[in-house]
């Protein structure tokens, strides 16, 4: 998971002027991290939405994560 996500972290980041190899390393075990629990909580049902909303959710945070990463840049 974290090979994938590493991946999708440098991917979108090379949109992003002066990007950060020390910040990228950070998001994208933040990412593993957080989608680890995610996920886990999913299967202990602690969270009770479809993979659909839990997928369409997580894609909410990473675009505001992407855009609030090209205003601080902009800076």
């Amino acid at each position: 998971v974290h090979n994938i996500i590493h991946r999708v972290v440098f991917a979108i980041g090379d949109s992003i002027p002066d990007k950060s190899e020390a910040y990228g390393e950070f998001l994208s075990r933040f990412y593993t991290i957080s989608f680890a629990g995610i996920l886990e909580s999913w299967l202990l049902d602690e969270i009770k939405k479809s993979p659909e909303e839990i997928v369409a959710m997580i894609d909410i945070i990473l675009q505001d994560q992407i855009r609030g990463a090209k205003s601080r840049m902009r800076q």
